[in-house]
Order: structure tokens, then sequence, then C-alpha cells
């Protein structure tokens, strides 16, 4: 089973969004110090069902109301969401199967 994590996203409570789209194979994420890189790491931990959130304090915990990564399969795409732990997130995680790359990329 071949799968990778496509993007990762942030909503806001206004339904505003900020994405990084990932691709199959090594991904290279550069930038300065203290933008954000790490935090990347912790949402796909905490969309994984992680018991707490890691997640550093600051302007993405800040902007952020919803976590959601994307897994690409194959033949499919699984969208893992979880609200911002302190907006409720520790208690619930959402999924949906979407099949068309259509329905990813204009994800609400």
């Amino acid at each position: 089973m071949n799968c990778f994590v496509n993007q990762i996203i942030i909503f806001n409570q206004k339904g505003e969004k900020r994405s990084v789209t990932l691709f199959p194979g090594l991904n290279i994420i550069t930038g300065n110090s203290k933008t954000g890189k790490s935090a990347l790491i912790e949402i796909v931990d905490y969309c994984f069902c992680s018991d707490t959130s890691s997640i550093p304090r600051g302007e993405i915990s800040g902007f952020a109301y919803y976590f959601a990564i994307v897994l690409e399969f194959p033949d499919k795409f699984i969208v893992i969401g979880r609200r911002n732990f302190f907006e409720g997130g520790n208690h619930k995680i959402s999924a949906r199967l979407e099949f068309e790359r259509e329905n990813i990329q204009n994800i609400t």
C-alpha cells in the first residue's frame, strides 16, 4: 500500500485556509527560524490522534481553528481533521474518504 501526506491544511474560524502541498518522495521545507516548519510535523502528529497538541503556540496556533491532513493513496484520498486542541479538538477527530482530486483541491 502506497500512501503519502498530500496536504497539510489549517483553517481559521472564518473558513480561510492556509495549506502546504507535498509530493511523493522527499520534500524539503526551508525557511527562517520560527516560521512554522516544525509545526507542520506537529500538525500531522496531532491529526494522527495524538493525545495532546504539541503544536507550538504562536501565529499558526493563533490562526488555527481546524487542522487537516490529506493522505493520498493510488485510488483515493483520506482527509483527517481535528479542531484546535484549545477549541475542543482533544475529543473528536473526523475523517472523510474522497475519490476525486478536484474535491481535495477545493476542500473547505
